[in-house]
């Protein structure tokens, strides 16, 4: 029969309803204007959505690289802020490891705050930091990374150094809070000529001119002791 039309019907019929979610996403992904006016609509009627309710929508968002796509929040979806543009420059992090929310989103309402507050409840957008990173990003990946910062995917070590001062910054939070020294078993060092040494090797010592004239000595046994 003919129904009273009402923004509920059409969001708990239609937006949160199995039976339309693919048409409705694949049409809001044609372009991004659709999908900010979906996101708009959908804000302007924040008060009847719960938590994740709209998770399973994709939303158009940039890579590390800078380059576009449309992604679920499950791909790790944050907020622009400098501090995603610090992280995504890590050379040892793969492009497609977290996204950057397209922050036209932002607009869909005058007051941001209350925008990104439905984005998070909702769409579980988050705001990065450095505890996220570590544990959304970081850990997660930590075989890739180890692949990243060794061999010949990082000859001249820099990627290497970058990581171990990523780690050193984050002491606490990665070996005193979380308590992961367990999962750096694999990772390799970079000694200072730039050879790979595993980092459970017996002797491991931070530079040190007076070692570093030890270790050329003719008498010294070689690969015994390693100079990061």
């Amino acid at each position: 029969g003919v129904q009273d039309f009402s923004d509920d019907i059409i969001i708990n019929d239609i937006i949160l309803s199995e039976d339309y979610h693919d048409v409705i996403n694949e049409s809001q992904q044609e372009n991004k204007e659709a999908s900010i006016a979906f996101v708009k609509f959908c804000f302007n009627h924040e008060s009847l959505f719960g938590s994740g309710d709209l998770k399973d929508y994709a939303l158009n968002s940039y890579d590390c690289d800078g380059d576009e796509a449309f992604v679920l929040y499950e791909e790790h979806i944050y907020f622009p802020s400098e501090c995603f543009d610090d992280y995504s420059q890590k050379d040892w992090l793969n492009c497609d490891w977290m996204y950057s929310l397209d922050s036209e989103y932002l607009n869909v309402g005058n007051d941001k705050e209350k925008v990104k507050a439905f984005l998070e409840k909702a769409f579980y957008i988050d705001e990065l930091d450095a505890e996220k990173f570590y544990k959304d990003i970081v850990r997660p990946n930590i075989d890739s990374i180890v692949s990243n910062t060794s061999g010949s995917d990082d000859c001249d070590g820099s990627k290497n150094f970058d990581f171990i001062s990523f780690l050193d910054e984050h002491y606490e939070l990665v070996f005193g809070q979380e308590k992961d020294s367990d999962i750096f078993r694999s990772f390799i060092l970079i000694d200072n000529g730039d050879f790979d040494i595993e980092s459970d090797s017996t002797y491991i010592y931070a530079y040190d001119s007076e070692l570093k004239e030890i270790l050329e000595s003719e008498w010294f046994p070689a690969d015994t002791v390693n100079m990061c």
